[in-house]
């Protein structure tokens, strides 16, 4: 039974953030609904959700920014035998995840602002609720679209770039970046 690959791996990945990024929605908006004392729900349920995402993405953007992009971006700028057309334009694809990349990092650097105020205070007023909310829900849809571009532009042409040797290096910085977190 082979391994599975490095670009399977992100995929899944990609699949995990995302449902954790449901369950953060989900949780915020539930509480900006609540008429109830919110700092309970900040502080255990919509805190634990944000934290458990920020650290996901953390260790799949290294696993990305560490272990995959530099051996892609290597095979384009020597331009390969089997590089095409497709490759181009490879370099600005991996320029715009690392954007990417940055503002989703920003973005839940944002969020937990907002719940450490809220800490503080002890309390989450309706209008950071609804700030809480209107981020989120940024951050969602962002990193739908991040995923959804990988998975069906970016993880092919590295696929049909990277031979089972390069895929093998890969994968083991990807592994020992795992072990590492």
């Amino acid at each position: 039974m082979s391994e599975r690959s490095p670009t399977d791996e992100l995929r899944a990945e990609h699949d995990v953030a995302l449902a954790k990024m449901d369950s953060l929605a989900d949780a915020v908006a539930r509480l900006q609904r609540s008429e109830a004392d919110r700092s309970t729900d900040v502080g255990e349920g919509v805190g634990a959700r944000a934290a458990e995402l920020q650290q996901a993405l953390v260790l799949h953007f290294r696993k990305e920014e560490e272990g995959l992009f530099p051996d892609v971006l290597s095979v384009v700028s020597r331009g390969a035998p089997r590089v095409d057309i497709l490759s181009h334009f490879f370099g600005g694809e991996a320029d715009d995840d690392l954007k990417a990349h940055a503002l989703l990092r920003g973005r839940l650097t944002d969020v937990q602002g907002l719940l450490d105020e809220a800490a503080q205070a002890e309390q989450l007023d309706r209008a950071a609720a609804a700030r809480l909310d209107t981020l989120v829900g940024l951050t969602k849809d962002l990193l739908g679209r991040h995923a959804k571009k990988e998975h069906e532009l970016v993880f092919p042409m590295i696929e049909r770039l990277l031979d089972e040797s390069q895929m093998a290096a890969v994968r083991e910085r990807m592994r020992k970046i795992s072990e590492a977190q």
